[in-house]
């Protein structure tokens, strides 16, 4: 139990307690926690009132099935995550990778998702078998906010792209390509960055991290998108550049079979973009668990070698 000291008063917190507090407030439903820690609302909801009675305070204001913290839920919740990570950390350091348990949460763009997703989610269960495994799949850029709100452990991503309190360790390479189907009417020969800014290109929303890259190569470059169709699914990029309906910037390796079948071709452009290192980001100090996972992720990754 946690005793601190609160003068003549001293309250008991324990860790069942606070694990249900800090769930319920991370994921801002009672409904959502009893999924996470499979367990009854009913039990959530009577760990929460108990730590609220030892707290002395409300810790949570509720809004039809939403939750809001309290002022003393907010007090609350930097220390309730703080012990949580602690007791993982501990757990992890001295119990076997079979006996592990716990929870760990995936972030990745679209391309890892295509491509070496499910190979990372099928070793971690085969090495960490009591480990729940959340993956996620959604815009690096949101995804990397995610991770600075608690909401995700390891985020796997284009970059660099991490600040203060960030640990980046390299995946590997991608060379993209803009491409577009044979049909496509392109200008003759080879293609500059303005001749690019001026067709209509295919691309997926300002919250992916690659959207991002290759709009700063054409700020670089002096120039602006003029036309842009916005796609949240890679997959569907390809498939409408398939159809003629515009350029696109793809992943080359990855859809070589469209480029071997005819369905799309590789523009020649001039300047080219360098290729694009994907990183595996976690908070600056990762817990033994994610250490682990940051070592999997390099066995099974299958983008190229960086250099």
């Amino acid at each position: 139990m946690i005793r601190p000291d609160q003068g003549a008063k001293a309250a008991l917190f324990t860790l069942k307690q606070l694990e249900a507090f800090y769930v319920s407030a991370t994921l801002g439903s009672f409904t959502d926690a009893s999924r996470r820690l499979v367990m009854t609302q009913s039990t959530i909801a009577k760990r929460i009132g108990e730590l609220e009675a030892a707290v002395g305070a409300p810790l949570f204001l509720r809004l039809g099935k939403t939750l809001k913290l309290t002022e003393a839920g907010e007090r609350l919740l930097p220390g309730a995550q703080e012990m949580m990570r602690l007791y993982e950390r501990v757990s992890q350091t001295m119990a076997p990778g079979a006996d592990v348990v716990g929870h760990i949460r995936i972030g990745a763009t679209d391309l890892v998702g295509l491509t070496w997703l499910s190979a990372l989610i099928q070793t971690i269960k085969e090495q960490f078998p009591k480990v729940q495994v959340l993956p996620e799949i959604d815009g690096g850029v949101r995804l990397y906010e995610r991770l600075g709100r608690n909401e995700l452990d390891i985020v796997i991503m284009p970059g660099p792209f991490a600040g203060p309190g960030f640990a980046m360790v390299p995946v590997g390479q991608i060379s993209n390509a803009w491409m577009a189907s044979p049909s496509f009417q392109l200008p003759e020969g080879r293609l500059t960055a303005q001749q690019i800014s001026d067709l209509p290109v295919i691309g997926q929303p300002s919250n992916s991290a690659l959207t991002l890259l290759y709009t700063n190569w054409f700020e670089e470059n002096g120039f602006a998108l003029k036309n842009v169709l916005l796609c949240n699914s890679l997959g569907m990029v390809a498939k409408l550049t398939v159809n003629g309906l515009g350029i696109s910037y793809l992943p080359a390796k990855h859809f070589q079979p469209q480029i071997d079948a005819g369905e799309l071709m590789v523009i020649d452009v001039t300047p080219t973009l360098p290729p694009v290192t994907y990183y595996a980001i976690t908070r600056r100090d990762p817990s033994p668990l994610e250490k682990n996972i940051l070592q999997i992720i390099d066995q099974v990754q299958t983008f190229q070698p960086i250099g």
